[in-house]
Order: C-alpha cells, then structure tokens, then sequence
C-alpha cells in the first residue's frame, strides 16, 4: 500500500495558517470546478483564489456542512470501498 505524502502537517495550525497552506495547491473542490464540474466555482475563480486576487468562500452554507460532514463521509467511504481514511 503506498503512503500519501504529508505536504503541510495541519493539526497545530491556526484557521488563517491553514487557509494560507490551502491556497498553494489544489484539493478535491477545487478540481471539480477547474475541470467545470462545480456549479457554485468557475475554474476562473479557482484561479483568481490561488493567485489571491479573491477571497476563497470558506465559510458558505456548502463548506460549513461539508466541514462538519468530512467524518461520515469518510467512514461511508471506508464502509463501501473497504479502503482505510486516516485523518492526519
């Protein structure tokens, strides 16, 4: 089984550090919406958040719930996949 690459351990940083690490790489939202696949995010603004000419929306109705929800959803996909999730 191969390990996943820790790029920035976030377990001690602050929400404003994270954010910060967040914009210098793409996660799974922003590769929705860069390949158009995102109703709510243009791949143009995805582009505009990571060069920081915007703000990102992290604190919509859809990222609060999706922030609360990342443990169901990982252990729903744990359950159907049979595959671990390790929160680091």
């Amino acid at each position: 089984m191969s390990q996943s690459a820790v790029l920035a351990p976030t377990k001690e940083m602050s929400h404003d550090e994270w954010l910060r690490e967040r914009r210098k790489g793409i996660g799974g939202s922003d590769a929705a919406a860069i390949l158009g696949l995102n109703k709510w995010k243009s791949p143009i603004q995805v582009y505009m958040e990571k060069i920081g000419e915007i703000e990102s929306d992290v604190s919509s109705e859809a990222a609060y719930w999706g922030h609360v929800l990342e443990d169901v959803v990982a252990r729903e996909f744990s359950k159907r996949t049979g595959k671990k999730v390790r929160n680091r």
